[in-house]
């Protein structure tokens, strides 16, 4: 990554918003203003952008670990989460009907509540 052009913050850009730290500063995640993407830092990296697309995908993500909903299966620790096909004719008829869903992630109660009751 090419140097941001600031003396005082060479590896930083203006458009990166803090959004969440860890206590000591050290680690944590920010927007990308220019781009809507949460990227990551970490003390002695660089920092890493577009981990999530969005902060709605951000948010969706916490809101699911915090709550112990899955969104998918886990492979394992720090693996990689593998979509549930039972919840695809979910996200098809909330789409059909007007509902914003993404395409991975949890289902809001709402929704899965409104295609039941459809059905």
């Amino acid at each position: 990554m090419a140097p941001s052009g600031d003396p005082d913050c060479p590896s930083w850009r203006r458009e990166w918003v803090p959004i969440v730290s860890d206590r000591d500063g050290f680690s944590g995640k920010f927007v990308d203003t220019s781009t809507g993407t949460v990227g990551s830092w970490s003390e002695g990296t660089s920092p890493e952008g577009s981990e999530y697309a969005s902060l709605f995908a951000f948010f969706q993500d916490v809101a699911d670990q915090l709550s112990g909903a899955s969104s998918g299966d886990w492979s394992g620790p720090g693996g990689t989460r593998r979509l549930r096909p039972e919840d695809e004719p979910i996200r098809l008829w909330a789409r059909a009907n007007g509902y914003l869903v993404n395409d991975r992630g949890r289902i809001p109660a709402a929704i899965r509540e409104a295609y039941e009751a459809s059905r």
